[in-house]
């Protein structure tokens, strides 16, 4: 049976906007609980104990435990905001891929190596999780599929609207970049307008 690590109880959740240091890890900046209980975060070669104490204890309020064998470091965009009911399979998967196992032990959460390895094959450095705001997740991955590098990797997401990237930097970078050019208003910067006709009806005009 794997060991466990010492449990974490969780800590007092804060408000968004105020400060938490615990153990020299500033959570201010790479986590924002917003007041509709959103949330964004943004993580780069954190550890997992670090990951899982800012992740499960601070934004969950979860009682955690990591097994002191595990390793690794992650890097987990999610720029915008998500419900936080689904900061918990974002999570999940992150860790997954740099083999991480994240379970349930009744009200613990346990975070373990994985006696499988990473979800991905491969090695993962860094995971954007884009939440597509005007385009259909369907025609986004279509569209995507042709520009996915060998060290890049695109799934669907916890939630309807949600793509994640994963693999190395430089190839999450340049998908991330794609989506955020294509997730466009079609009617952003145009002028349009409603004109009633009088002799003529709509599809002639059309």
């Amino acid at each position: 049976q794997a060991r466990r690590g010492t449990v974490v109880r969780s800590p007092t959740i804060r408000q968004p906007g105020e400060e938490v240091t615990s153990t020299g890890l500033r959570l201010r900046d790479p986590i924002s609980i917003n007041s509709d209980g959103t949330v964004t975060m943004s993580f780069e070669r954190i550890g997992v104990a670090d990951f899982a104490r800012a992740v499960f204890g601070e934004i969950l309020g979860l009682d955690y435990t990591v097994n002191p064998s595990t390793a690794g470091a992650i890097s987990l965009q999610v720029s915008r905001p998500v419900p936080r009911d689904a900061v918990y399979p974002i999570a999940e998967r992150a860790l997954a891929a740099i083999g991480v196992l994240v379970r349930r032990d009744g009200d613990l959460v346990v975070v373990e190596p994985d006696p499988r390895g990473p979800t991905s094959g491969g090695l993962i450095t860094a995971l954007v999780v884009r939440r597509l705001e005007h385009a259909d997740r369907a025609q986004m991955e279509q569209a995507l599929q042709p520009f996915v590098a060998p060290d890049a990797r695109l799934s669907v997401g916890p939630l309807p609207d949600t793509l994640i990237l994963s693999g190395s930097e430089d190839g999450v970078g340049a998908l991330a970049n794609l989506v955020d050019a294509l997730d466009i208003d079609p009617l952003a910067n145009r002028a349009f307008g409603l004109f009633p006709l009088a002799t003529a009806s709509a599809v002639q005009v059309a």
